[in-house]
């Protein structure tokens, strides 16, 4: 009980948090927000993140393996992906798809199971595709629900911290991380500013933060800075030979959904 009333509050912390977070970022952009400022060589030019290839991040994950045999041993990695980040950044961009249960397999036995996050499961199509990423072992999927609190109808007017599911991926993160004292890295897949509080509270646990980003969508560099280390997304499914067979149908960008993934290879 005491675990569930401090992740809660935590988590409550976050959502305040979120609206300050906005704004900051909406500063920084205007390169007006003084964060960080010792860690560019000038104003305005580029920011040494330290960018990893993929391979030798994932070498530099220990497992410590106690050698017994009947045990399953410990997961140091825990992996959070963006639904719409990660298919935008794969699809549209490097027109592929993503195989979920190849990209699991790829990180055994550095991480036990991946946690997906859905902002929507309004239409049917969405929801044959988060059941296919259900039905994949080791893949969990968290959909965003709007609290019943909340007019539907004016989701616009909704509080910034249910607009996106990074307050989602703080249960998630805080829970696990809390109970879990073996993870040590974590791995996430997403360009939102609104997880930097996230980032900051894992961070004062000792956990190692890797952000995959998109050259090609926007990305806040103090969401950047917050993390230990960068991978290139398109590297790191490549590296990881995370890739679908399928292929992406041509057409235009606000055509494409989560779902033609399923189709694709259903028609296959």
């Amino acid at each position: 009980m005491a675990l569930e009333v401090n992740i809660e509050s935590k988590i409550l912390d976050l959502s305040r948090a979120n609206l300050q977070v906005d704004e900051e970022a909406q500063q920084f952009q205007r390169e007006s927000w003084p964060v960080r400022r010792d860690q560019f060589k000038k104003k305005g030019t580029d920011t040494q993140f330290n960018k990893l290839p993929t391979l030798k991040w994932l070498d530099s994950i220990k497992v410590n393996d106690d050698g017994n045999e009947d045990e399953s041993p410990p997961f140091p990695l825990m992996v959070l992906i963006d639904g719409t980040f990660a298919h935008s950044a794969a699809v549209h961009f490097a027109g592929k798809y993503i195989d979920y249960r190849r990209l699991q397999l790829a990180l055994l036995p550095k991480a036990e199971k991946i946690h997906y996050f859905s902002a929507s499961s309004e239409s049917d199509s969405i929801l044959r595709f988060l059941n296919h990423i259900r039905s994949i072992p080791g893949c969990e999927v968290v959909v965003k629900e709007l609290p019943k609190t909340i007019d539907q109808k004016d989701k616009r007017l909704a509080h910034p911290a249910y607009k996106s599911v990074a307050v989602d991926m703080s249960v998630i993160a805080l829970r696990e991380v809390y109970e879990n004292p073996n993870v040590t890295h974590m791995l996430i897949l997403s360009r939102d500013p609104e997880i930097i509080p996230l980032i900051r509270e894992l961070k004062d646990l000792d956990i190692k933060v890797t952000l995959a980003v998109s050259e090609d969508i926007p990305t806040s560099r103090a969401l950047k800075l917050e993390c230990d280390s960068i991978l290139d997304i398109y590297e790191m499914f490549a590296s990881l030979n995370a890739y679908s067979d399928a292929h992406v149908r041509h057409k235009p960008r606000v055509e494409h959904t989560e779902t033609e993934v399923v189709e694709d290879q259903n028609d296959e």
